[in-house]
């Protein structure tokens, strides 16, 4: 049934690819987010037998004069579908039909919902429901335009459906789903938000917030939204995410809206009363780590994770001793903050900690590269267990990322944490993989970043990613160690795996699970890494391009000899994206590395325009 909005026809490629430059060009970020968030979330919804194919044209009245329905007509296109599939085709008539469309689909929606009413997320769904229902009607009357000899509709009649399109396209997502939802009474009648003046808000937020805060930008953004891979100003300027790790399977994905706004709504409590979605929360974590990596302890941040993991460290080995790389940041407590070594200079160092330099093919002291790499920067761990020793600490932990980000996006090459992680542990120390930034799928082949080197940590810290914007963080170990630990520590959080947060990664789980995220961060992945190749091959201002997965960093050079780096240039180019609705960041610690780690539902089509805006912010270099 092509009139399904289910069956997934508005995202072929064969009939996509039909259409005309600047229809592909209008409806292609669109579909994006409706493909990625929108249709997997519709699936969930109450579905039964609907007509679907309400509008103006199939509705009988009484007589010519009446504004009495007396019936409906053409029961061609009726289908088992998610029931708010029928509202949706209904609102895109209306919305071609009337000069004003929201106010025209939230009479209809009141109707509605007054006969039968309407669940939470079917009113948050609608909006894009009907630009999905719109989008449809385009491509499938674009084809019969071109391919039949009698389309059953005109060029006019079709350019007035694009016309509303355009419309709809073009208005406030989030003004849309308020006024649907005051039309069932689900709302208070208020603005999400109120738009302050930035200029104001500047001074306002020096003064209430202090001077540690930073801000990105030449020109900060007044962020008020977002939703999927896109992120709103106040002004409604539209922005694709690149760089927020945080809202790892979309902002405001629907499902983990739903779970955190459910569970609220009947529970939150601390992790001294029995509740089940907590400990299956637990139950599923440790389903994805290899080993014998079968308990948790829930926190609430990756700061919390690393302390508390430290803390198990040093009470199972007895030592102090702390083993870290260059550059490293892993949170910010005053423990964490000590191990986290581009917060402070080198002279400051504390005697319990030894860093080692991070394996670095481009600028390393050994730039070499297959089997010979991990080794070489292996063997530094030597010296730092010697240091601990002669200190008198004693090695108790080695902690490291999969990826070094503070080094400017750099992976663990072939053999490095294996041979690492036999020096430290015949040393009697643990070893740490901090997951906070490369885990749940960052990085394209595994859940979790450590297992590209076929190792299998003492301790997994968790963090960001894990909430989709939640507070949520994990700590998981083996039960030996937790044991060990217990005998001297109890451990409690207050808010560290309350209900909320564990409904709230379960969803998250649901949705990696449910909509492939690991394979479209594999593939998607790859596509970008080779576009940003292929970039370089025409930019002599890209000196080098590296990572992995949806996690990758793109290094600017003055000369590819002297590799003098070209700090200016990338500033340049960060804020020239942001001018033209891209967000990037810098990382690195020379400061000329373009870091680009994406919600992991980043699809190919964002993937193009990204690519395509950076290589005009490159010219412009």
């Amino acid at each position: 049934m092509p009139w399904d909005s289910t069956n997934g026809l508005v995202f072929d490629k064969v009939l996509r690819s039909n259409m005309s430059a600047d229809l592909q060009t209008l409806t292609t970020p669109i579909l994006a987010r409706l493909e990625n968030v929108t249709v997997p979330t519709l699936m969930g919804l109450r579905a039964q037998v609907i007509h679907n194919d309400v509008h103006s044209g199939n509705v009988m009245r009484r007589d010519e004069s009446s504004e009495e329905v007396a019936g409906l007509i053409d029961f061609g296109d009726l289908i088992h579908a998610p029931l708010i599939n029928d509202l949706a085709a209904s609102g895109a008539s209306f919305a071609e039909n009337f000069e004003n469309p929201i106010a025209a689909i939230s009479a209809l929606v009141e109707g509605f919902h007054a006969v039968l009413p309407l669940e939470e997320q079917e009113v948050e769904l609608l909006h894009d429901l009907v630009l999905l229902r719109l989008i449809l009607t385009i491509e499938l009357l674009d084809f019969l335009l071109r391919n039949s000899d009698n389309p059953g509709v005109s060029r006019e009649e079709f350019s007035s459906i694009v016309e509303t399109l355009k419309r709809v396209a073009a208005l406030d997502p989030m003004e849309a789903s308020e006024s649907y939802r005051r039309a069932c009474g689900l709302a208070h009648g208020k603005k999400p938000y109120t738009i302050a003046n930035e200029s104001e808000l500047l001074d306002r937020r020096a003064i209430a917030l202090g001077p540690t805060y930073s801000l990105f930008y030449e020109e900060p953004i007044h962020l008020v939204r977002g939703r999927g891979v896109w992120l709103y100003d106040a002004d409604g300027r539209e922005y694709l995410d690149c760089y927020n790790n945080v809202a790892s399977v979309g902002h405001c994905h629907p499902h983990v809206v739903g779970a955190l706004a459910g569970q609220a709504k009947a529970l939150n409590t601390h992790t001294r009363y029995l509740h089940e979605a907590v400990v299956e929360y637990a139950e599923r974590i440790t389903a994805t780590l290899p080993g014998d990596l079968n308990v948790c302890m829930l926190v609430c941040t990756g700061t919390e994770a690393n302390d508390l993991a430290y803390r198990m460290a040093q009470t199972v080995t007895g030592h102090k001793g702390a083993i870290g790389t260059d550059q490293a940041y892993h949170g910010n407590s005053m423990a964490v903050t000590e191990l986290s070594t581009c917060e402070y200079p080198v002279s400051e160092r504390p005697d319990y900690l030894a860093v080692v330099n991070v394996p670095d093919v481009y600028r390393g002291a050994y730039q070499v590269s297959g089997a010979e790499l991990g080794p070489k920067y292996a063997n530094l761990v030597d010296g730092a267990i010697d240091q601990l020793e002669a200190r008198g600490h004693g090695t108790a932990m080695f902690m490291c990322d999969a990826i070094f980000d503070g080094y400017g996006i750099l992976a663990a090459p072939p053999n490095y944490l294996r041979e690492v992680y036999a020096k430290v542990r015949a040393a009697g120390g643990l070893v740490i993989a901090d997951e906070v930034q490369s885990g749940l799928c960052r990085l394209g082949d595994h859940m979790w970043g450590f297992e590209d080197s076929d190792v299998i940590p003492d301790i997994v810290t968790m963090g960001k990613p894990m909430g989709d914007g939640h507070p949520l963080a994990v700590v998981a170990t083996t039960a030996e160690i937790a044991i060990e630990f217990a005998t001297k520590f109890s451990y409690f959080n207050t808010f560290g795996g309350n209900p909320v947060s564990a409904a709230v990664g379960n969803a998250v789980l649901d949705v990696i699970e449910k909509e492939q995220i690991l394979q479209n961060v594999h593939d998607v992945g790859s596509y970008l890494a080779n576009g940003l190749r292929q970039l370089a091959g025409r930019h002599d201002l890209i000196g080098d391009v590296r990572g992995k997965g949806l996690y990758l960093g793109v290094e600017l050079v003055q000369d590819r000899i002297t590799k003098e780096p070209a700090i200016k240039e990338a500033d340049h180019v960060v804020n020239r994206l942001k001018q033209n609705g891209i967000l990037v960041s810098r990382a690195g610690h020379l400061g000329n590395v373009l870091k680009i780690r994406p919600p992991l539902i980043f699809a190919r089509p964002h993937a193009e325009l990204l690519l395509d805006e950076l290589e005009s912010a490159l010219a412009d270099c």
